[in-house]
């Protein structure tokens, strides 16, 4: 199935804990894929991406290249299984993304990136218990800024405020209850 979107996106760039600079992420993506719906609790759709991204500094010290129409052509896969209730206070849900930029595709570089969210959902005593897993990586495959894995806030690194950290390998782990 064909589809269009387009992003804006501002990102904050911290050195040893103040902001020294945003940039702006603007993106405009189309994607061609194909996939299967499984039953009422999954989906896995497979097909070719492709993005023109610009990535400039909006204020601060310039300290990331800036880039200026980057054209992304590959291969995107995603998995996806659901099978919480309607309230998401009981079952599993799974989240995989992978993506493969490839020069012989018209890709300005190649790179490999894969990321990944579970979640178990437990009710006690009718609040929802979550135990939640995440990573993701870019292979050592020098995955552009623009494409690298923001991290901070609730549930993420402590040492990082919201967005304030940015890596090409990332994993975490919580286990959260809400009470009402």
């Amino acid at each position: 199935m064909p589809s269009v979107a387009w992003s804006v996106e501002s990102e904050d760039i911290y050195r040893q804990g103040d902001r020294v600079a945003r940039y702006d992420d603007i993106a405009l993506e189309g994607r061609l894929d194909f996939g299967l719906t499984l039953e009422n609790w999954g989906e896995w759709r497979f097909g070719l991406r492709r993005a023109v991204t610009d990535y400039k500094v909006d204020a601060g010290s310039t300290i990331l290249p800036q880039l200026d129409n980057v054209d992304s052509r590959g291969f995107a896969s995603r998995f996806m299984i659901d099978t919480r209730d309607v309230l998401a206070s009981r079952g599993d849900y799974l989240h995989v993304e992978a993506y493969s930029a490839e020069l012989w595709l018209g890709a300005e570089s190649s790179y490999q990136r894969a990321e990944f969210f579970a979640q178990h959902a437990l009710p006690i005593g009718g609040n929802p218990l979550y135990f939640e897993l995440a990573g993701g990586s870019d292979f050592d495959s020098n995955a552009p800024a623009y494409d690298l894995f923001t991290l901070g806030g609730l549930g993420q690194w402590a040492a990082c405020s919201i967005r304030n950290c940015a890596a090409m390998n990332t994993s975490s782990g919580a286990s959260r209850i809400f009470a009402s």
